[in-house]
């Protein structure tokens, strides 16, 4: 009886203990999990921070890779422009000194035909005035110059005749006389002739 009773208390406070236990076990039960659900949000968030970071980072180091290598590249294609922009201008300049060589030896080429022709022009006026001056001094020598002109007197008539006239063959010895004027024309001649009391043959003057 004794023991009966020994062994329903035992049971009662196994009993109590149990509910006890399961009791403190349904109270804190939320509270893990709740803690659970922190820390297993928290990872979350942290693993979502630190995937965005290293997305951030990864775009970061590609933008910047991207960025370097635009510049190389822009950098490579100016190094390699510069010796055709060199070039370029070298070409340039070397047809402007051609240019400018041709005009100056153009322009040399015009003053020496220019000055080639003014002194032909000038050799012309002088050959022009010497032979003007040489004719002048001709004219001037020859009007000087005294000639000696034959004439044939008729003493009867008081005609005189040019040396050639078909008249002289007909006319008197006796009456026939020979003269020689020394003037510088043949005008002047027969003046000085028609000075002593003389005239001219009508056949002569035809």
């Amino acid at each position: 009886m004794k023991r009966s009773v020994k062994e329903a208390f035992t049971l009662f406070l196994v009993f109590v203990m149990c509910l006890f236990t399961v009791t403190g076990c349904s109270s804190k039960t939320p509270e893990s999990s709740t803690e659970n659900s922190v820390v297993q949000s928290t990872s979350d968030t942290n693993k979502k921070t630190k995937q965005s970071t290293d997305e951030s980072t990864n775009l970061s180091e590609k933008s910047g890779q991207q960025e370097q290598s635009k510049l190389k590249e822009e950098s490579r294609l100016k190094e390699q422009s510069r010796p055709q922009e060199q070039s370029k201008l070298q070409e340039q300049s070397r047809l402007q000194e051609q240019s400018r060589l041709q005009e100056q030896s153009r322009l040399q080429e015009q003053s020496r035909l220019q000055e080639q022709s003014k002194l032909q022009e000038q050799s012309r006026l002088q050959e022009q005035s010497r032979l003007q001056e040489q004719s002048r001094l001709q004219e001037q020598s020859k009007a000087q110059e005294v000639h000696s002109y034959e004439f044939i007197l008729n003493t009867k008539t008081n005609v005189y005749h040019l040396h050639e006239c078909t008249a002289v063959k007909k006319m008197n010895l006796e009456n026939k006389s020979h003269i020689t004027i020394k003037a510088k024309t043949k005008q002047e001649a027969c003046q000085q002739i028609e000075a002593q009391g003389y005239h001219v043959c009508g056949i002569c003057t035809r």
